[in-house]
């Protein structure tokens, strides 16, 4: 009875371990390696998405982030909640604002991913009674059944674009697993984004 409740305890705690959180790695990126017009800053940030929600909260946060990091960055549905926007509106916006570079941030798939996980033999601490067992070190052998998953991957494309030329010069290809809502998702987006962008 004990080894199957250590058995079923252990396979939870597995399942619950890759469950439990978001976990987000830059897949791809590219950079304009002729670009010289640097340091970048004063940027226009765009998330695309239907859900005007996601895009405000999405927005808001990389921005902060950004300005964070000492650049002039702004959420453009500060400017226009318009939904889509056209290029018209964009260029407007950048205009009014001076903006000399446009992010923006779209998730271009969502997949479902099944994982199987093959029958695992762990070792776990044999509870013991009384001072003698404290000299030995003992163990109990306990078997972790295979089992499935699924995993839900987000893929996000970031692309920074030089207002002036209208061309990219930046752009980075993030994965996210597992996230347990949207805030969690961009919770765990943005700081993969901003870093790379520090070391680009």
């Amino acid at each position: 009875m004990k080894k199957n409740i250590l058995c079923m305890l252990t396979a939870l705690f597995l399942i619950f371990l890759e469950t439990s959180c978001s976990k987000t790695q830059i897949i791809n990126s590219w950079k304009d390696a002729s670009y010289t017009d640097t340091p970048i800053n004063k940027m226009l940030v765009i998330a695309i998405t239907k859900n005007q929600l996601v895009r405000r909260a999405y927005e808001d946060a990389l921005a902060k982030s950004l300005q964070d990091k000492g650049l002039d960055a702004c959420a453009c549905y500060q400017e226009s909640a318009k939904d889509p926007l056209d290029k018209e509106d964009i260029i407007a916006i950048v205009k009014k604002l001076g903006m000399k570079y446009v992010l923006i941030s779209a998730l271009i798939s969502v997949d479902k991913e099944t994982v199987y996980h093959q029958a695992q033999t762990n070792m776990l601490p044999r509870s013991t009674l009384g001072y003698y067992g404290y000299y030995y070190n003992t163990y109990d052998i306990v078997h972790s059944p295979a089992y499935k998953s699924t995993n839900l991957k987000l893929i996000l494309e970031t692309t920074i674009y030089d207002t002036g030329t209208e061309e990219p010069i930046w752009m980075a290809r993030s994965q996210t697993i597992n996230p347990n809502s949207s805030d969690d998702a961009i919770k765990s987006i943005i700081p993969e984004l901003i870093s790379l962008m520090e070391k680009d």
